[in-house]
């Protein structure tokens, strides 16, 4: 049962782990930085396979049955581990938000750039510089 307890510390020590790399998105984004983002999204998608594998872990053990003190202490960890989740969560919805906004600013720009090159093409149909002459063949 000590393992099942060592399961727990590390699974919230890896949960504790998203929310810093959470925090660290929240930056990536506010500065722009589009490959620390790329990077830290992988860096947290592993971390969470490893959590999901360690959720599997724990699942064994607790069906092989708990005493009343062990089940007190484990009870314990999940609403720290809960309360971790529910940070994640916030912080993830906000970091959700933010890259909408940037997207949408995004798409303005690219809508204003298409919006000119046709207003130019149509003040200016054809741009091409023709250097030949005309020659009236009517005399």
């Amino acid at each position: 049962m000590e393992q099942l307890e060592h399961l727990y510390t590390i699974k919230k020590e890896k949960i504790e782990k998203i929310l810093k790399l959470t925090i660290q998105q929240k930056l990536a984004i506010e500065s722009q930085d589009v490959e620390q983002l790329h990077n830290l999204l992988a860096e947290r998608q592993t971390v969470m396979d490893e959590v999901d594998g360690l959720n599997g872990e724990i699942g064994r053990l607790e069906r092989s049955g708990l005493s009343s003190a062990m089940a007190e202490s484990i009870r314990i960890f999940k609403r720290e581990i809960d309360t971790l989740w529910q940070q994640i969560v916030v912080l993830d919805e906000q970091n959700k938000a933010a890259l909408n906004r940037q997207f949408l600013e995004v798409k303005r720009k690219i809508i204003g750039l298409k919006n000119s090159k046709t207003v130019q093409q149509a003040y200016f149909p054809n741009r091409q510089q023709n250097f030949g002459y005309f020659v009236d063949n009517k005399k």
